[in-house]
């Protein structure tokens, strides 16, 4: 891996897999830095083994792909979810390591049907995307988290 520090103060890294290079630009030169550089790197060349990339890293290749998909006030919208999310599942939790009882824990912190319905829809449909990205092996714990039951009550 090589690096170019740009006019702004950013550092543009670079890695050569399989005769392509890939960039990734990031705010500066440290050491975390350049791990996640790495990661990055890798994930853009597709040679990251599905065991090693966190909930994090996938969350930020999803969200760019909605932006790339959705309408604007859409992919804002499901922003703020993954926000939230993200905050919940936390951020280096790796996606192999996912597991039904800790995902409902996580997104049922608060008490309310509702948001963690909401918020369970869009969990469900980042980790299929990251399935079919191959970024997880396997995603059956997803059937066993159910979607809960609100209780509505009409006021007469």
């Amino acid at each position: 891996m090589w690096t170019q520090t740009l006019p702004s103060g950013k550092v543009r890294y670079f890695e050569r897999y399989d005769g392509k290079v890939y960039t990734v630009t990031l705010p500066d030169a440290k050491k975390s830095t350049q791990k996640e550089a790495v990661v990055k790197l890798r994930l853009k060349a597709n040679v990251v083994k599905p065991d090693t990339v966190t909930f994090g890293t996938m969350l930020d290749r999803y969200k760019k792909h909605l932006a790339e998909e959705m309408k604007p006030q859409t992919a804002y919208a499901a922003e703020m979810q993954f926000r939230k999310i993200e905050r919940q599942i936390g951020r280096e939790t790796r996606l192999a390591a996912l597991t039904a009882p800790y995902v409902r824990k996580q997104l049922y912190f608060d008490g309310s049907a509702s948001k963690y319905n909401e918020r369970l829809k869009h969990f469900k449909a980042a980790l299929r995307w990251a399935y079919l990205e191959e970024m997880i092996e396997d995603i059956h714990f997803l059937d066993r988290l159910p979607k809960m039951r609100s209780e509505r009550r009409r006021e007469a």
